[in-house]
């Protein structure tokens, strides 16, 4: 599928917009798949990310998994995070414990490879900047550089 340049996502039972043509054989082909209302079909849009505003706070890699593009930032602890982030944190925290994973600290905060500045190597222990955002899945850090 075409998505309008964007990476394809997984996705199911998703109202979306779409051009159709034909091509030489005959054959109808989806071209420039969007979300309602012509916004971008991201990993981002479809969890329902809402950034918490462009304060940014200060804290350090915990965990980085180069292979999955995936980590967690410990805040720092002087960080006081918005009132509907913590209770966010808290929320998936529980719910992993509910999946059984075991939960060492709840305040660690989720990023993306997408989420990283291009010039940031996220490696455990480094100094970062975030914004932060909530989405379906809990909150998490974006906008992280060094």
């Amino acid at each position: 599928v075409n998505a309008a340049g964007q990476q394809p996502v997984h996705m199911r039972n998703i109202a979306v917009e779409f051009g159709i043509y034909r091509n030489e054989r005959g054959q109808y082909k989806v071209y420039n798949m969007t979300l309602q209302g012509g916004h971008p079909l991201t990993q981002d849009a479809l969890e329902n990310r809402i950034s918490m505003g462009i304060g940014t706070y200060r804290g350090a890699v915990a965990f980085w998994n180069w292979r999955q593009g995936y980590g967690f930032i410990r805040p720092d602890p002087s960080t006081i995070l918005p009132e509907k982030v913590m209770a966010r944190l808290a929320e998936q925290a529980e719910a992993a414990r509910r999946r059984g994973k075991r939960i060492a600290e709840d305040s660690l905060l989720y990023f993306r490879k997408a989420d990283v500045s291009p010039d940031l190597n996220p490696i455990q222990g480094t100094q970062v900047g975030f914004q932060v955002y909530v989405d379906d899945k809990g909150a998490g850090a974006c906008e992280v550089t060094r």
